[in-house]
């Protein structure tokens, strides 16, 4: 599941959650919540959030798959002229 799919999940539903924490977890929370403005609970969405954005798709999710086989003749014949428009979609 990709980190857009799980936002879209949670912009659907939102699930209660309650959890034991250590009092240095929970002062820890507290204060960076504080010092940041947040509440406790948006502060850990925030760092969910974070950390989903940094885990890695399968190797055969990434875009770069999407250029194979984009050179065996036939059109378009002016790949090399528009290389960032079939690489990033820029058009």
């Amino acid at each position: 599941m990709t980190t857009s799919q799980l936002q879209g999940d949670m912009e659907m539903a939102m699930h209660r959650l309650q959890i034991s924490l250590p009092e240095w977890q929970y002062r820890f929370l507290r204060e960076q919540a504080s010092h940041t403005g947040q509440s406790i609970a948006d502060f850990i969405r925030k760092l969910i959030e974070k950390e989903a954005q940094t885990v890695q798709r399968p190797v055969e999710e990434d875009p770069i798959w999407e250029v194979v086989g984009i050179g065996r003749g036939g059109p378009p014949y002016d790949v090399s002229d528009r290389v960032d428009e079939f690489l990033w979609a820029v058009r």
